[in-house]
């Protein structure tokens, strides 16, 4: 497994699990009014996973793919398209399992990734200076972000015309415009 491939399962590892509440938009609108809360740790989080992932320096465009991330979640969850939480710890522990094993591999590239995948992990609970149980917890609410982004996504393709789903361009289009009015409709609130 590559490090980019990695850093994409555990991107959200850092953030606490999404914190979301639906009421009923204030208008007619496909989407839920969600409240997300972004706390100074969530801010603090990003600072850090800035440099270990490579993101953005702008700390504003920072939170906002971060409010645009946990929408998605609090939507998909509306639909009941997220996985439990041990199921996603356990996917990721199984993860980990296979690198620890591939370490022992005869096959030079296989030990080398593993390897990567390995220090990484480490690096990275050694960054956040948790423990590694408590990582795990962290890297299954990010499991379960991104399993539910990828679920929702594909719900929302189910869900659109034979035109629209057979052109890329529309179908990308029509979903920026569907997460785009989820976002405007979140009530965002920056606590301490």
């Amino acid at each position: 497994m590559s490090k980019r491939i990695l850093a994409a399962v555990l991107l959200l590892a850092l953030c606490l699990s999404a914190s979301c509440t639906a009421e009923p938009a204030d208008e007619p609108a496909p989407a839920n009014a969600y409240e997300i809360v972004i706390t100074q740790q969530d801010i603090d989080v990003l600072r850090l996973k800035k440099d270990l992932l490579g993101l953005p320096d702008d700390e504003q465009q920072m939170i906002d793919e971060l409010v645009r991330q946990r929408v998605i979640f609090c939507e998909a969850a509306s639909l009941d398209l997220v996985m439990s939480h041990d199921e996603a710890k356990q996917i990721n522990l199984d993860v980990m399992a296979q690198a620890e094993q591939a370490l022992q591999s005869d096959d030079e590239a296989a030990r080398a990734s593993a390897r990567q995948m390995v220090d990484y992990i480490n690096s990275y609970i050694e960054a956040l200076g948790v423990t590694e149980a408590e990582y795990w917890d962290l890297a299954a609410d990010d499991y379960r972000e991104a399993a539910a982004a990828a679920a929702l996504q594909e719900h929302f393709n189910a869900a659109q015309s034979e035109e629209v789903a057979a052109d890329p361009e529309q179908l990308a289009a029509a979903w920026e415009e569907y997460v785009d009015a989820l976002v405007a409709a979140a009530k965002v609130e920056m606590a301490e």
